[in-house]
C-alpha cells in the first residue's frame, strides 16, 4: 500500500439539527468562496467514505481555542442560522 495522492481542504464541521439544505446554503453564502473553492457537503458516517476515499481529519484537541471556529459560528449566528 503506497499513498499515490494528497489533497488539502479546509473542513467545517457544523454540529446541530440541520437539514442538508441549510447545511447548503450556510457553506454557499459564508463558507465557500464560490470563485476559487468548491463544498462538497458529507455526514460524518457517510458509509460510502471506503478505499481511496479515506480522510485524514486534524482536530484540535478538546479545550483548545479554535479560533477560526468560534468566529465561523459567531457569522453564522448573526445571518440567522
Amino acid at each position: 500500500v503506497s499513498i499515490t495522492r494528497v489533497d488539502s481542504a479546509r473542513l467545517f464541521l457544523l454540529q446541530g439539527a440541520l437539514d442538508a439544505a441549510t447545511v447548503e446554503r450556510a457553506a454557499t453564502t459564508l463558507l465557500v468562496d464560490t470563485l476559487v473553492e468548491t463544498a462538497r457537503i458529507e455526514r460524518v458516517d457517510d458509509p460510502a467514505r471506503t478505499g481511496e476515499h479515506l480522510q485524514a481529519q486534524v482536530l484540535y484537541k478538546p479545550g483548545v481555542t479554535d479560533n477560526v471556529a468560534q468566529s465561523t459560528l459567531k457569522a453564522l449566528m448573526d445571518l440567522g442560522f
